[in-house]
């Protein structure tokens, strides 16, 4: 007699409940809501102004001519405006990626040490604008910390709102390992 042997494949077929129950998915916005916007521009157009006033204190020595005076204040102007358009290019000011306030001071203080790059390139090529490199390198540490410390806060501000809103726990598996 000869004994044939076959294999048989097997498999375990699940069956789908008929209608599972759907979640509401709580998107993240896309972008910051105009009010916060328009706050943390406002912010920092005006801490920005605060530094650069701070490092021509002391970065800058000849106060006595209204002329130098005058280009004092198109650089300091043009402090301001270059980092605001950075920050803005870079997205501070449309959404954040930070999760912490450590993170939005280290995006804050790569954002600052960007916008620094092109205004001494700027000042190297045009120096009849140019006021003091020592003055921007001030007003760069100065930003640092007050720009830095507000977008901290700021960040600290937006995670304690959305932590007092409705939280929400999602488990994930089927019945018997979930009831384990």
């Amino acid at each position: 007699t000869l004994f044939r042997s076959s294999s048989f494949m097997s498999a375990r077929i699940f069956e789908r409940p008929a209608q599972l129950k759907t979640t509401q998915i709580r998107r993240v916005p896309k972008a910051y809501p105009i009010r916060w916007t328009i706050l943390l521009m406002a912010a920092d157009i005006v801490l920005f102004v605060v530094a650069s006033g701070l490092g021509a204190l002391i970065g800058f020595h000849h106060w006595s001519s209204p002329r130098i005076l005058g280009h004092l204040l198109a650089a300091e102007a043009i402090y301001v405006a270059l980092w605001v358009l950075v920050f803005d290019r870079l997205g501070l000011y449309r959404r954040t990626y930070a999760l912490s306030m450590k993170d939005e001071l280290y995006y804050t203080v790569a954002a600052l040490i960007l916008g620094t790059i092109p205004q001494l390139v700027l000042f190297t090529i045009y120096p009849e604008i140019s006021t003091s490199r020592i003055a921007l390198l001030w007003a760069l540490l100065f930003s640092i910390v007050l720009v830095g410390t507000s977008r901290a806060v700021f960040h600290r501000l937006r995670q304690s709102s959305r932590l007092r809103g409705s939280r929400r726990i999602s488990v994930v598996g089927n019945a018997e390992s979930v009831a384990e």
